[in-house]
């Protein structure tokens, strides 16, 4: 069986080099919040698709 993550790509998504080195779990988790939250802002969708990604990040505990 093959492996789900032999077609992602080994590029970084985030330049790691950008962001802090000794920052906490919790300024990670702000860090990441933010990505998140720039992304469906980006992402120019109506609505109730918006409010349908929310719910699930919210889900996640991710927002």
């Amino acid at each position: 069986m093959p492996n789900i993550l032999d077609h992602v790509s080994k590029a970084p998504v985030l330049a790691i080099d950008d962001l802090p080195r000794s920052a906490t779990r919790e300024e990670w988790f702000r860090i990441t919040r933010c990505i998140i939250q720039e992304t469906i802002a980006a992402m120019n969708l109506d609505p109730a698709a918006e409010a349908e990604v929310i719910e699930a990040f919210t889900g996640a505990s991710l927002l």
